[in-house]
């Protein structure tokens, strides 16, 4: 029942529910805070956010990887990366998925800095990222205008960790490039690489911006 209210997005209502669940002597399992901790993923419902990962430490459920992994999207999505960096320096077995998220969340919040140099900390302990992973880094620096960075990431791609990049890396390069004032050498890189491209709106709507009229042009 709780999970069909999640669904329908009735936040009060899979509240309700929880509260009703436990006056009845049945105890939320970490399932239960999978299914509600999504439904906080607003500025608006912080609070009420805060309230269920206070029942999630007494619960006892917070050093449960998954669970820790829903708390730092619920704060991210609210806008709180303070607490997204709380939950992440207590997880004690730390894997790519982990690392991941809390690059994305930086992203989310315009801290692409923060998310490039968590890049590098993973990779310095030896972890290697996955295509989701270097998707949400390549985001963070297009969002900061880290140009290099982002043209780095993209080359190590299959240099360096065999992946081949996506539409949505090649987005995310293309958007980078643009907003750096590159719309010629965007371009070029989707020319060169992106096979197909000319049928893929996802990349082209990258060139959809003030700063990108030039390629638009040269698209057309």
């Amino acid at each position: 029942m709780i999970k069909a209210c999640v669904e329908c997005g009735q936040v009060d209502r899979a509240s309700s529910l929880s509260l009703e669940m436990q006056r009845r002597g049945m105890r939320p399992d970490h399932i239960t805070f999978l299914t509600l901790l999504p439904l906080f993923s607003s500025t608006s419902l912080l609070t009420k956010g805060m309230v269920a990962h206070v029942l999630v430490i007494k619960r006892g459920f917070e050093s449960k990887r998954s669970v820790a992994h829903s708390l730092i999207d619920m704060y991210a999505k609210c806008g709180s990366i303070d607490g997204s960096i709380r939950i992440f320096n207590r997880i004690l077995d730390k894997d790519v998925e982990s690392w991941s998220l809390m690059i994305k969340s930086y992203a989310w919040n315009g801290c692409g800095r923060e998310a490039a140099d968590l890049f590098f900390q993973m990779k310095e302990i030896g972890i290697n990222p996955n295509p989701i992973t270097l998707l949400a880094v390549l985001t963070a620096c297009s969002h900061a205008g880290l140009v290099e960075e982002g043209r780095e990431l993209l080359k190590s791609m299959k240099e360096n960790y065999g992946l081949e990049p996506d539409m949505e890396h090649y987005a995310c390069i293309v958007d980078l490039l643009c907003r750096g004032g590159l719309p010629s050498e965007a371009y070029e890189l989707v020319e060169s690489t992106a096979k197909g491209a000319r049928s893929s709106v996802g990349l082209w709507s990258s060139f959809v911006t003030p700063r990108s009229e030039l390629i638009v042009i040269k698209a057309n």
